[in-house]
């Protein structure tokens, strides 16, 4: 049906926009938090290898810390502060888009 063809485009999309876009979308997740990873000493962004210095330049004006870690994906960010954290991950989101489609009826089965 409809729901399986845009998932298969979304897959096979999905990782060279990731990556074409990774230090934006990487810098928007942080904007989204930005009075709190601002207000605690300890916050940070952390991103894929590679794009440390590019998101930082985007997030010049919003003072956030920002270092690079192995275990990201491009196009995924996780922030963290002493109280808790937050990730943007990609894969996770096709899941949940796969799932209402599914709970939508829209025949995604077989």
């Amino acid at each position: 049906g409809l729901a399986r063809v845009a998932l298969a485009v979304l897959d096979a999309a999905l990782p060279g926009l990731a990556e074409a876009n990774a230090a934006p979308l990487a810098a928007a997740f942080a904007r989204r938090l930005a009075p709190l990873l601002r207000s605690e000493a300890e916050a940070r962004l952390f991103v894929a290898p590679g794009l440390g210095a590019g998101t930082a330049a985007l997030l010049a004006p919003d003072g956030i810390t920002v270092e690079e870690d192995d275990a990201i994906a491009p196009g995924d960010a996780r922030a963290e502060w002493r109280a808790g954290g937050a990730a943007f991950e990609l894969a996770q989101r096709r899941q949940e888009i796969r799932r209402i489609l599914q709970e939508a009826g829209l025949g995604l089965e077989g």
